[in-house]
């Protein structure tokens, strides 16, 4: 805990107006800001009630956990990449992270069944395959039973059956998380606005498609085109979108888990107030001017 309250108290009140003289000090202030609230949030990953949870979380609880951890694992590697001023780097881990902390809502409000019916979706490819295999003619071939026994081998950790997978795949052909789009499960926990411009615009990186092509990849010179092998520099509206959500994520954890205090969530508001009055000074001091 004590390095908890250390990162904690270091916010705890509005920073000095020093680091927001140029746009070199304000960036190296939020670089620094988002490595300490990284570290923080994997402490705080770390906590756990010993009195609701003396051995550790069952394997439904391990959704949860697991995909708070994912997301710390992906904020982290935003931050490296801000750092390093490689802006499409940075997108391509935003998608994947904005989708796990959506879904770890979804996951914390809609509990068990939702938590078992999305770790048996996670196997649709799985069982495609399998289903495959058995048709194959040489069953008996090391790479073919090697990878039969991988596979029973996670259905009996996870204790499911292949005639639970069956039944799945009868009811819900798509295999989606019971049964609903990631549209759907956006709706029912966090603003659908956010959903073009975050999770749509996202899948330009992800897919590589013609606008993530044009913004990144090519540039023009005279009447030509040509690749662009540099990347394009990162401002701060990129990380500090990526730091709410990490405050945010962190959050509704603890407060699932029964480890949230007073100060905690006070601590963590005032950081969420921080990282606004960074985005705030930016677009005051440095952002495009706009005719």
């Amino acid at each position: 805990m004590i390095e908890i309250n250390n990162i904690l108290l270091k916010y705890f009140k509005k920073p000095s107006d020093s680091f927001t003289e140029t746009e070199i000090k304000l960036n190296a202030f939020l670089i620094q800001f988002s490595k300490d609230l990284a570290d923080l949030t994997d402490l705080l990953s770390r906590l756990r009630n010993r009195e609701t949870h003396p051995n550790y979380y069952n394997i439904n609880e391990m959704t949860i956990v697991g995909s708070i951890t994912r997301i710390i694992k992906l904020f982290k590697e935003i931050i490296i990449n801000y750092e390093l001023n490689k802006l499409e780097i940075l997108t391509l881990f935003a998608r994947p992270l904005y989708e796990s902390f959506i879904v770890t809502k979804y996951l914390i409000r809609n509990g068990i069944n939702s938590q078992i019916n999305f770790r048996k979706v996670s196997y649709r490819a799985r069982f495609k395959n399998l289903k495959f295999l058995n048709e194959v003619e040489y069953k008996t071939h090391p790479i073919i039973q090697r990878q039969i026994i991988k596979l029973n081998s996670k259905l009996k950790e996870d204790g499911f059956t292949i005639s639970d997978l069956e039944k799945e795949d009868k009811k819900n052909k798509q295999w989606k998380l019971d049964g609903k789009s990631f549209w759907e499960i956006h709706s029912e926990v966090d603003n659908t606005d956010l959903y073009s411009f975050i999770y749509g615009a996202g899948s330009d990186a992800v897919h590589g498609n013609w606008q993530e092509i044009l913004d990144f990849h090519i540039t023009n010179k005279e009447n030509g085109y040509f690749g662009f092998l540099n990347y394009e520099k990162c401002d701060c509206r990129s990380l500090v979108l990526i730091n709410s959500i990490a405050i945010e994520s962190i959050i509704e954890f603890l407060k699932w888990n029964s480890c949230i205090t007073d100060e905690i969530e006070i601590g963590l508001n005032n950081m969420l107030k921080t990282n606004h009055y960074i985005y705030e000074i930016w677009e005051e001091k440095f952002g495009e001017v706009l005719d």
